[in-house]
């Protein structure tokens, strides 16, 4: 045992084991724990986003965790070899940014053209792309983390304004934005009427190729912010980051209440699910509940939300 014997082993010292319990609600209401559990599902919230619009097609997207990762590689390698590492400037920061996010865009892109020109099932498209993102990200990377990058690629991970981090600020945007195309827009309107009956939708004249193909590439998108914004606020660059994402964006979307059927669902609700995801994952870290523990309790939530959701379309 590690404290087996502690007063024998330091004769001269007083010393003393305190175990400490676990915190409830005194601590979860906080202001500082409140902040913090919002600005643990900004990737997720970000991409929830791309995610969203993906299943209200009816299709899925497997590949954007392993994006996260890329994103983060091949932007802090940009600024590594080639925009001066620590000695980056500003200007540097943001193309090698722009990039990152872009060829991961290019890579939804890439799932969509696979999924519409060719027919291939969302479910294996994404999962092949999920495979080549990670599998590029570790051989850009090496396997090993890149942290020569300047002190001020941090500022978009870490800073704050009005004394909320600025990434939360970031998401909330991107769900406004979101929210408003699906609400405001024809493209919106597409996306819910693709879900809802694809045939019916060619048949009025959407131009269901192209927009069903565009979505990947804003969830594709999406993912390399999302990755951007990870290595800012870690401070580096690695292809172990976004590992297993994509199922908690997807519970986010499900537990949100958009139909896996397509179809069905707001940008509002997908906000609501990862909330909801974030504060069951933050009480129980309170109450010092195990890992193990904690994966049995987040598949029962998917599983109880997709009851839900076939209950809804059966009455």
């Amino acid at each position: 045992m590690l404290f087996e014997d502690v007063q024998e082993k330091f004769p001269d010292q007083r010393l003393s084991l305190r175990v400490v319990k676990g915190s409830r609600w005194p601590n979860f209401l906080k202001r500082q724990n409140l902040i913090n559990v919002v600005n643990r599902i900004v990737e997720i919230g970000i991409l929830g986003v791309g995610m969203t619009l993906v299943i209200l097609t009816g299709g899925i997207d497997l590949s954007v965790g392993s994006l996260i990762a890329l994103s983060s590689v091949v932007t802090t390698t940009l600024i590594r070899d080639c925009m001066g590492g620590t000695e980056a400037t500003v200007g540097g920061l943001i193309v090698a940014g722009i990039l990152g996010v872009s060829l991961c865009g290019l890579f939804g892109w890439i799932n969509g053209g696979l999924i519409v020109g060719f027919r291939i099932p969302p479910f294996i498209a994404t999962l092949g792309m999920m495979m080549i993102a990670s599998g590029l990200a570790f051989m850009i990377s090496q396997g090993q983390s890149i942290d020569r990058v300047p002190s001020s690629f941090v500022w978009l991970g870490r800073s704050r304004w009005l004394g909320i981090p600025l990434a939360v600020w970031l998401m909330l945007g991107i769900f406004a934005i979101g929210h408003g195309v699906m609400v405001l827009t024809t493209y919106g309107r597409s996306v819910y009427a693709i879900g809802g009956n694809e045939v019916a939708a060619r048949l009025c004249g959407v131009r269901v190729g192209w927009i069903t193909a565009s979505v990947y590439g804003v969830s594709g998108l999406l993912a390399g912010l999302g990755g951007l914004v990870m290595a800012s606020r870690l401070g580096t660059g690695d292809a172990k980051y976004g590992a297993m994402v994509e199922l908690s964006v997807i519970a986010a979307v499900v537990v949100g209440g958009t139909s896996l059927r397509g179809g069905y669902g707001t940008m509002f609700g997908t906000l609501i699910g990862a909330l909801i995801i974030a504060v069951i994952e933050n009480g129980m870290n309170l109450m010092q509940l195990d890992s193990y523990a904690q994966k049995v309790v987040f598949g029962a939530i998917i599983l109880f939300a997709v009851l839900i959701d076939r209950f809804r379309h059966k009455a």
